[in-house]
């Protein structure tokens, strides 16, 4: 089971999960914290951030998908919003803006893929990664490189196992 932590509980055994994806500590997740800490750095001046998450259990044996809920101060269409994303990690060469994702095209990479869905004030953010790659391994090689002075991309640039 992905996603869930290491800890064997009935929540995370296969038989209870088979054949389902299951929201999990929707408003509680351990890492909400985090989030927010990074988004008042990029953002001090902002009073509020509103923003939201669902992490998801599935039963496979790598992959995470998010869902974030964001409601923005003004209105932006999805156009504006990829071409913002597109220009933020332009030098991220991990990260692809795309206009839909799925788990199967990262499996294997130490790629991230980002989705942005927008309606008015109202949008949602969908990544996906391998967890055993880039939420694990790949980052630890990246990290290794840059600290070494090799170009960050070197071992990793590989094309997912799908399709």
């Amino acid at each position: 089971i992905t996603g869930a932590g290491a800890k064997a509980t009935d929540f995370t055994h296969y038989p209870n999960l088979q054949e389902g994806i299951t929201p999990y500590k929707v408003v509680t997740h351990r890492h909400y914290p985090e989030i927010l800490e990074i988004l008042e750095k990029l953002n001090p001046n902002s009073k509020i951030i509103n923003v939201h998450f669902t992490p998801h259990v599935f039963p496979g044996s790598r992959g995470i998908l998010t869902t974030a809920y964001i409601k923005l101060t003004r209105n932006y269409n999805e156009k504006e919003l990829y071409n913002l994303y597109e220009k933020f990690y332009a030098n991220c060469p991990f990260i692809r803006i795309q206009e839909e994702i799925k788990l199967s095209w990262v499996r294997g990479s130490n790629f991230c893929d980002i989705a942005i869905y927008s309606k008015e004030d109202k949008t949602v953010i969908c990544s996906a990664i391998d967890n055993l790659v880039k939420g694990a391994s790949g980052q630890a090689i990246q990290n290794m490189n840059i600290m070494l002075g090799f170009d960050e991309k070197l071992g990793l640039y590989n094309p997912p196992l799908f399709p």
